[in-house]
């Protein structure tokens, strides 16, 4: 089946940096320069979530962007307990927006033990209202979305997916496939291994959530390196960034609808925003066309060291 939602740009700019997420709050004039830029160089979708900075993401994405043309706004809320409660959730977020209308909104993560229907109930009823336009689940496995799909149509899923995150291979990505719901990629860059830039013994600031994904862990990093190592050398003659191979390669697989990634400078927007225009022309090109394989290769041997753990943060709320 065929994905109902058709996003402006495949690739999208994720947003939770702006709200704290890796340790450091990006002041308003960066954030503003990086909006600025992306939409400046063709980016059109825009990912933002109510926990990013308790809201501070989603402010600032809608005061920038507001009454530009053509802009797709997805955002997140979080498990509650009723429709109701789903709803408000709903109307915050569009008034921190600014926006009448959410083009996607996504159950963020599933809670433990929770029944999860009464949420998506509570996205239908606004979707039906007219407050959003597409309803999505983030992080549900292929059980959990079999079971609120009776509450609400799913349009879109977003996961963990890349290079060092294959996992969603096995059935998730393939359900979303029969069912014609959009799979959007993030953390496509593996939260910046994937540029390269990480050396054998990397060290993080205070409060940077990073060292505590199951990338870094004893027994996985060093395969994780050796194997990001290859992909740069990989990426040599290529004409294009890892970073950019690697986000062209998320793109190329089967049920990648888009995929999001982050950003901290002007100058990491125009490196991902440049790959939107390859899309097509890099189609014919043979030596873009073997370092993918190269680096498909290279991920396999990878993956075998890579524990399924759920997911990459080890969080399971």
């Amino acid at each position: 089946m065929k994905p109902v939602i058709a996003f402006p740009s495949r690739i999208g700019l994720g947003t939770s940096q702006f709200g704290d997420a890796l340790g450091a709050s990006m002041p308003e004039r960066e954030v503003r320069a990086i909006l600025d830029a992306a939409y400046g160089r063709g980016v059109r979708h825009f990912d933002t979530a109510e926990g990013y900075g308790d809201g501070r993401s989603e402010k600032l994405v809608g005061t920038i962007l507001k009454g530009r043309a053509g802009v797709f706004v997805a955002s997140k809320i979080g498990y509650v307990e009723t429709a109701q409660r789903a709803v408000e959730a709903v109307d915050a977020s569009r008034g921190r927006l600014q926006r009448d209308v959410i083009d996607l909104m996504y159950l963020h993560w599933p809670r433990k033990g929770r029944d999860l229907r009464p949420v998506m109930e509570g996205l239908e009823r606004a979707r039906t209202l007219g407050k959003i336009r597409f309803v999505g689940v983030s992080n549900l496995d292929v059980s959990q979305m079999d079971t609120v799909s009776t509450a609400a149509r799913i349009d879109a899923l977003q996961i963990c997916y890349n290079l060092l995150w294959r996992w969603p291979e096995a059935a998730l990505i393939p359900y979303c496939i029969d069912r014609g719901i959009a799979v959007i990629s993030y953390s496509t860059l593996a939260q910046g291994l994937l540029t390269g830039k990480f050396p054998a013994h990397p060290d993080f600031r205070p409060g940077d959530q990073r060292p505590s994904t199951v990338y870094y862990e004893a027994p996985v990093y060093p395969h994780v390196h050796e194997a990001v190592t290859g992909m740069l050398q990989a990426a040599t003659g290529s004409g294009m960034k890892l970073s950019q191979l690697a986000l062209l390669w998320a793109l190329r697989q089967p049920g990648i609808a888009g995929a999001l990634v982050g950003a901290r400078s002007v100058a990491q927007v125009e490196e991902t925003a440049e790959v939107e225009g390859m899309l097509g022309s890099a189609d014919d090109s043979r030596v873009i066309a073997d370092r993918l394989r190269t680096l498909t290769e290279i991920s396999s041997v990878a993956m075998r060291f890579i524990p399924e753990t759920g997911n990459i943060f080890k969080y399971y709320p």
